[in-house]
């Protein structure tokens, strides 16, 4: 059997609209596991739980969608697809191993154990799959721009203890949590910035890009679906308000011909994001924390939007359309 990572095409929509839903209900498995683990923890004594139903049931779709495609065009060698699916089985076997005799991890070791690992590169290469099947270079179809988000959720699910809209309590300490919350913005909003330089590689649209972003909030807020239900509901209703900004930042990113158009777009999109999560800390302080005092001061609040602005604009001369 040949290897051929790269050369793939498919141009069956029906296949292509069932492996977008398969990569839907994949990280949305992930994430409910995600939700389980952190709300009913150590009540977890099973590897045969719903969550995990749900992520394998989009692993299957998934496989059977690359299968048929390979099927159909005929083509046996190795694909990105093909051996995404194989490390994603030997990591769901071996995780089913891992639990039944080292029992169900807790806190960060649930995300790093080897399973989890070899669980982890399978998924990135199944989505990665769709991006590099889809049927037209000139426009991405669904199931790419689903893919693309798809992609941004699993690094924020692998990296889900560095994100302050699931640790938001951390702004409402002065001791070393503090460190810790400027950190997790700082890291996620560079990641929003590192997705926007990522997807202009693409021929894509203002439209296809809020696409992303607000499916990335979707996603997260499936952690909080098994015990915070408020907060889920307050990560959807961010991501919405997130997106509707982005709107007019994108229109002018699309239509100027300023030179520094990405550096400043770039900017914008993660200064916004540390803007939104104010309003997120404030919401929480509110409804769900008012009990606490928010210990930020004015100025320790704007250079949360400040410096993501800053580091935005740095990153975006990193920028070619030819890396």
């Amino acid at each position: 059997m040949k290897f051929n990572l790269y050369n793939i095409n498919n141009q069956s929509k029906s296949i292509r609209l069932l492996i977008g839903l398969g990569a839907l209900l994949f990280l949305s498995g992930c994430w409910l596991d995600a939700s389980a683990h952190t709300y009913i923890g150590g009540d977890l004594n099973s590897f045969f739980t719903p969550w995990h139903a749900v992520l394998y049931s989009g692993y299957v779709i998934l496989t059977i969608s690359i299968l048929l495609e390979k099927y159909i065009s005929k083509n046996s060698s190795w694909d990105m697809g093909f051996l995404g699916i194989t490390i994603f089985g030997i990591g769901g076997v071996s995780d089913a191993i891992w639990h039944t005799i080292l029992g169900i991890e807790e806190g960060i070791e649930a995300l790093i154990s080897p399973s989890h690992l070899f669980l982890f590169i399978g998924g990135f290469l199944m989505l990665a799959h769709i991006i590099a099947s889809q049927p037209s270079k000139k426009s991405l179809d669904f199931s790419t721009i689903i893919s693309i988000a798809s992609i941004y959720s699993l690094i924020m699910f692998i990296t889900q203890f560095m994100n302050p809209f699931l640790s938001v309590y951390e702004f409402f300490f002065t001791d070393w949590k503090q460190e810790l919350a400027a950190g997790s913005l700082f890291f996620q909003a560079l990641l929003t910035n590192i997705v926007f330089l990522y997807i202009l590689k693409f021929n894509i649209s203002k439209k296809q890009i809020v696409i992303i972003y607000l499916t990335s909030f979707l996603l997260l807020s499936i952690h909080a679906l098994l015990g915070d239900q408020n907060k889920m509901i307050l990560i959807i209703l961010t991501g919405f308000i997130y997106s509707v900004i982005l709107i007019p930042i994108l229109h002018w990113f699309f239509q100027t011909k300023n030179p520094l158009k990405i550096q400043i777009s770039g900017a914008l999109i993660a200064a916004t994001y540390g803007g939104i999560l104010i309003l997120y800390i404030f919401i929480s302080s509110q409804f769900f924390w008012e009990t606490l005092e928010i210990k930020w001061r004015f100025y320790g609040l704007g250079g949360l939007i400040f410096m993501p602005g800053l580091f935005g604009f740095l990153i975006g001369n990193l920028y070619s359309k030819n890396s």
